[in-house]
């Protein structure tokens, strides 16, 4: 990673493998990113566009906090990106910096929160993608002109600069920032002091720098704070692995249904009791089924020394109904023992389960 004249920004030149087949690249290296930033970068969105020449996108940036950092790169031609210092207050206040990418050296810029980019295409087909560190949020999505005199970006010479019509309407720079839509570099500086401090208190994972970890080990500690987050847990799969419907997949991410085929409470599960099994010993524990609304074997027996008359296995008037529910059950229902009495309780209006 190597810092540009513009705070916060930097260029990254990856080493390109070439053979008779192509070439392979590692466009993206979380870690040598997260040694120049002091924390682990977020990535929540990839974006892709394809322009024709002489097409410029920009001048973008996002209110702070948390603003959107961009990670960009051409896969396809060549661009001139641009990047503009629009926060209020920082040294470099109205300056702009531009770095070509293509397809060939595969050079890569970061923009930290509270810059601006930009980028015309520099023939047909011109191909960028970038990763964003916050999603989409058109609220919090402004821009400013890309042909703002007092910027004065030397776009290529030669061809007509082609804009979208937002684009053609964004104010100047200066009347964006009466309108107060520009971000405070004071406070951009505070947000990410903000994010290298929770990097620093989180503990390392092996093989990365130190402040990679802060938001690595929030999101797999509580998944259900972050958007779109699916739910990571053997419970709320059903018998053929699918989730079961209904689960919540954004929110609390503990309140679960509790319903058949459906997640039971984290804290309930590890708070309930096992007990013994009663057709066992003391060997073999199992939990109840009581949450899938089934009844095991040893649950059965019990419910028929309770309802029956006589229940107690001594009792010869009780021996003499078990001969009997014996010789009266359907033959399928004698292949198991305690089959026959699950009948005599239909039977007798006595439902299980």
């Amino acid at each position: 990673m190597e810092p540009t004249g513009i705070a916060g920004a930097w260029t990254f030149t990856p080493a390109v493998h070439r053979d008779d087949r192509g070439c392979f690249l590692e466009w993206f290296r979380a870690g040598e990113l997260s040694g120049s930033l002091g924390y682990r970068p977020g990535t929540e969105q990839g974006n892709c566009s394809v322009s024709r020449r002489g097409v410029i996108r920009g001048i973008h940036f996002a209110s702070v906090p948390p603003g959107q950092a961009k990670y960009v790169t051409c896969v396809g031609g060549a661009v001139l990106d641009v990047i503009v210092d629009v926060r209020v207050g920082s040294p470099t206040y109205g300056r702009w910096e531009a770095v070509r990418l293509d397809d060939e050296s595969r050079r890569a810029v970061y923009l930290s929160e509270g810059l601006g980019h930009a980028f015309t295409a520099l023939n047909d087909q011109a191909t960028v993608i970038y990763l964003c560190s916050t999603p989409y949020a058109p609220g919090r999505e402004h821009g400013v002109h890309p042909l703002d005199p007092d910027i004065g970006i030397a776009w290529p010479a030669g061809v007509a600069p082609v804009l979208s019509p937002k684009d053609a309407a964004a104010p100047t720079l200066a009347e964006a920032r009466r309108a107060g839509l520009l971000p405070d570099y004071a406070g951009c500086e505070a947000y990410l002091d903000g994010l290298r401090k929770a990097g620093a208190r989180q503990p390392l994972r092996p093989g990365e720098h130190h402040d990679e970890q802060a938001r690595y080990d929030k999101e797999r500690a509580d998944p259900g704070q972050h958007v779109g987050a699916l739910v990571q847990d053997d419970d709320a799969r059903g018998q053929d692995g699918d989730v079961a419907e209904g689960v919540e997949r954004v929110g609390d991410a503990e309140r679960y249904p509790r319903q058949r085929g459906q997640p039971r409470d984290r804290r309930h599960r590890e708070n309930q009791q096992p007990e013994q099994h009663p057709r066992r010993g003391g060997g073999a524990q199992r939990q109840r089924s009581a949450v899938t609304g089934r009844a095991g074997r040893g649950d059965l027996h019990a419910m028929l020394e309770h309802h029956l008359p006589g229940g107690r296995r001594g009792d010869g008037e009780q021996q003499q109904r078990d001969v009997r529910d014996r010789q009266l059950a359907p033959p399928w229902s004698s292949g198991r023992r305690g089959r026959g009495r699950a009948c005599v309780l239909a039977e007798r209006g006595i439902r299980i389960g």
